[in-house]
């Protein structure tokens, strides 16, 4: 705000105590906890310097958030240690310290003309490197000898703010600890961290540093990742969240200073509460806006400061002098003492056309996210502009503006607007082709533009629906019905090969080998010495094994081969949209104790067959452990160790749900099935057990 919410100031005495400021000052307190502390003059001045030594003396989010985090630490931990607040910043802060306390500090800064020495030397460490003056930076002693005029303006402001309890805690609860994380990253990686790397180095920071403190995650409006990261320390967890309150200096006179609202008599002071809550009241009267009359100049209070500045065509500083009291004053008495009908700041729609807005950009980010709130948002966008772009005799123009809301500075929000609306500029031509391919060509994209924080959203409840891109053409064409959507479908098929009951279906073996001596078989079943008896003996130990006959698509392992896929299958209207298959899935079965070797995939394949339909397609075959192989080669040699199946089919979206065809092939033994969605829908039945010493002719190491 213009000026300062003081009164000008006394100019300062030598030591730098200052007299007390017209405003009250508040008195800090911990919930559940009689101890109280009230602020001093002195304390407001030397957390004026704080401000200027650690923070640039600048008022924003990041720095009142600072700022509350020192409340926090002294009301919580540091005040048995230190008298007074003051006492507590002299010693914390370095720029404040008389000397400084790290010799590490001083030991870098020694050889350098800016260092003063103030006499004696740092004690001696377990390892002497060489003896140390006390000192500090000659720009430092500047700073604690700065009167308080001397001090920048919103430096004075945020102090007094702060400790008359007029600035509200910025989200941080009782955060006491704070550390610029991205730089220790940078420290250690040597690059600036992306926003993921950057909140998981958070997280971890305590614990890599040895400290006792919890990270308190993100906080609307405070821009963390490339400022200071805020901890609760752990020993305050307990603790109500707001713990700590400033309590402000009961009410005063002041009120009785300003004249009624919109009178030409001009206010005593600018820098009251008083005179505050008269501008935000006059801001929200003429530009239609809903800021908190609560007498606190905040980001926001100087951004629609700024709005209205740059709307009369002043100096857009945020700071309401003499010639923005009298424009204020104009504008809301204008003609016969009434206020004017004014409407807010917003980006004028072409004529007859209109500007659709996408919101609820993440804190701090350009990008347009992945979730169904923004996705629908462009896509809505890029039908309209598809939509009023038909049939056009000349290309459509569109404007794209990007806005942010009021944390973080005019310039760097600036920045981030136009990043945004860069960011939807290249997305809408994207979809527009995905809904017609050429119809982005019917719109001309001119160049992103930005407004920062200078027009907040008429009517927003919250800060997210500042943060907008809209998004002005012209037409305003009649509604268009909504296009109706493709159905999904989801269609597994599932094959299965089993062994069914063999009993008498043996067949002959084609060998006629007979051994001279019993030699025994891996299988439970007596010593024989014909192919025949092996045989038959073979069949008689795999009937009490086996004898699957699997009635549902379960992976169980009651089978000998599994594969599986599912198909992810959109139709809309007869035709057939788009098609996904999933991985495909295939397993062995168990083989008494052992597991078979996993399965071999011999082939798979989708294809389009036509505008409603598709074709699939897979083969695999496997073969047993080869601890069992040993008793097939007792019976007969054989090279056709591995038995198979394949699938082909066909969907198609021609009829009102999609229609499944499939046809089953395999090897002649054991039995084969295959599942539609959990339904059998065809079936081979094995062959005779001798198959399985048949080669297949175009592959030997297939069963027939």
């Amino acid at each position: 705000m213009n000026g300062s919410v003081l009164a000008p100031a006394a100019a300062a005495a030598p030591t730098g105590v200052v007299a007390s400021p017209r405003v009250p000052l508040g008195v800090i307190t911990v919930a559940g906890r009689a101890w109280r502390y009230p602020f001093t003059p002195e304390d407001v001045l030397w957390t004026a310097r704080f401000i200027v030594g650690e923070a640039g003396g600048r008022d924003n989010r990041e720095n009142r958030a600072v700022i509350w985090a020192m409340l926090n630490r002294y009301a919580l931990f540091t005040y048995r240690v230190h008298r007074s607040f003051q006492a507590f910043i002299r010693a914390y802060s370095t720029t404040l310290q008389p000397v400084l306390n790290s010799k590490g500090a001083a030991r870098r800064h020694m050889h350098s003309a800016s260092f003063v020495h103030t006499g004696g030397e740092y004690p001696e460490q377990a390892r002497p490197r060489g003896r140390v003056p006390c000192g500090q930076l000659r720009r430092h002693l500047v700073l604690q000898r700065t009167a308080w005029s001397a001090l920048p303006l919103q430096a004075r402001q945020l102090a007094l703010q702060a400790l008359s309890g007029q600035s509200a805690n910025p989200g941080i609860g009782n955060a006491s600890e704070f550390a610029e994380t991205g730089v220790y990253y940078h420290d250690r990686y040597q690059r600036r961290p992306s926003y993921d790397e950057w909140v998981r180095f958070s997280q971890d920071f305590p614990r890599s540093a040895g400290k006792a403190w919890t990270w308190i995650g993100p906080v609307e409006g405070l821009t963390q990742y490339r400022n200071n990261t805020f901890y609760l320390a752990n020993r305050a967890r307990h603790l109500p969240a707001g713990a700590v309150r400033v309590v402000p200096p009961a009410a005063t006179a002041e009120e009785a200073e300003l004249a009624p609202t919109g009178t030409a008599q001009t206010p005593v002071n600018r820098g009251s509460q008083a005179y505050v809550r008269w501008v935000q009241g006059a801001l929200n009267q003429i530009l239609g806006l809903r800021l908190a009359t609560d007498g606190v100049a905040g980001a926001q209070t100087s951004s629609a400061i700024r709005g209205f500045q740059q709307r009369q065509k002043l100096k857009a500083d945020g700071i309401v002098g003499p010639k923005t009291e009298a424009a204020l004053r104009a504008a809301l008495t204008g003609s016969g003492g009434r206020p004017n009908n004014a409407t807010p700041l917003a980006v004028a729609a072409p004529s007859g056309g209109a500007c659709e807005v996408i919101n609820r950009f993440d804190f701090d980010r350009p990008d347009i996210k992945l979730d169904a709130h923004h996705q629908g948002q462009v896509r809505r966008i890029a039908q309209r502009l598809v939509d009023v772009s038909r049939g056009a005799p000349a290309p459509l123009p569109a404007r794209v503006i990007g806005h942010t809301d009021n944390a973080g500075t005019e310039t760097y929000n600036e920045r981030l607007g136009l990043q945004r609306a860069e960011q939807v500029r290249r997305a809408l031509p994207q979809t527009m082709e995905q809904i017609q391919v050429g119809s982005s060509r019917r719109v001309t994209f001119l160049p992103a533009e930005t407004r920062g924080e200078r027009e907040p959203a008429p009517g927003a409840t919250n800060a997210a629906e500042h943060r907008r891109v809209q998004v002005c053409f012209p037409s305003n064409p009649s509604p268009v019905p909504p296009r109706p959507l493709p159905v999904t479908h989801t269609i597994r098929v599932v094959v299965k090969s089993f062994i069914a009951r063999i009993g008498p279906r043996i067949g002959a073996p084609t060998c006629s080998m007979i051994l001279p001596v019993p030699i025994p078989i891996p299988l439970p079943v007596p010593l024989v010495t014909t192919p025949q008896m092996r045989l038959r003996a073979l069949a008689t130990a795999t009937d009490a094994q086996f004898s699957e006959n699997p009635l549902t698509d379960r992976k169980d392992k009651a089978y000998r081969l599994f594969s599986a896929c599912t198909f992810t299958v959109a139709c809309l209207d007869g035709k057939l949209v788009s098609f996904r298959p999933s991985i495909l899935d295939r397993d062995a079965g168990q083989e008494g104790r052992i597991q078979a070797p996993p399965l071999v995939p011999i082939s798979f394949k989708t294809t389009r067959t036509g505008p409603s339909s598709f074709s699939f397609s897979w083969e695999i075959k496997g073969r047993p452990h080869p601890s069992v192989e040993p008793g097939f080669q007792l019976i007969c040699s054989r090279s056709s160790v591995f038995i198979w199946h394949t699938i082909q089919g066909n969907i198609d979206c021609s009829g009102p749900t999609p229609r499944v065809t499939t046809l089953l092939g395999g090897s002649r033994f054991p039995s084969h099935r295959v599942f539609v969605n959990g339904v059998p829908d065809r079936s081979l039945a094995q062959g005779v057990l001798t198959n399985l010493w048949h080669s297949h002719p175009s592959d030997a190491t297939l069963v027939q």
